[in-house]
């Protein structure tokens, strides 16, 4: 009898691999165009377009699957596209966005720290707002950078402690 279990699963498993990988791209038309988009923006090297629509593909990974590589992999391109084309705030407001994003692991605390820090520094120095709605922080990031951010970029949480 558990002969026969593992010979179906296996034979279910082999006959709906096929399937389940036509759902998995079913599931995502958007982000599946927004990548082809990305490649061919790529080829002819509009960098800083790529930059932006990477953003959007990481914003969209993070609204369908939460926290995951994927998300993380696409704000990564963006940074590599804003680095190539040199546009400095697109550049520190994705280093934003990967520190808030890395706020909601344990693990990577200390780099969420360091990201918010380089941007909060380069955007305090250019006075130039980043661009983000709210943040999300989870403890135990620093209480000075926390508040000092808010202070500095977000008016609505002055003189809140966090």
């Amino acid at each position: 009898m558990k002969s026969f279990r593992v010979t179906f699963l296996l034979a279910w498993v082999t006959l709906l691999g096929p399937v389940a990988k036509v759902w998995a791209l079913a599931e995502t038309p958007v982000i599946d165009s927004l990548n082809q988009r990305v490649r061919a923006l790529v080829e002819r090297q509009h960098w800083k377009a790529a930059a932006q629509v990477s953003e959007r593909i990481g914003s969209l990974y993070h609204q369908q699957y939460g926290y995951n590589q994927y998300t993380i992999e696409a704000y990564f391109n963006s940074l590599k596209y804003y680095h190539r084309v040199g546009d400095s705030v697109g550049y520190y407001n994705v280093h934003i966005l990967i520190g808030d994003y890395y706020t909601h692991d344990y693990f990577m605390q200390n780099h969420a720290e360091q990201y918010l820090k380089r941007a909060l520094r380069f955007l305090s120095e250019r006075r130039t707002p980043p661009k983000l709605l709210s943040v999300t922080w989870i403890w135990p990031i620093s209480s000075r950078i926390r508040n000092r951010f808010r202070k500095h970029y977000l008016p609505s949480y002055a003189g809140r402690n966090g």
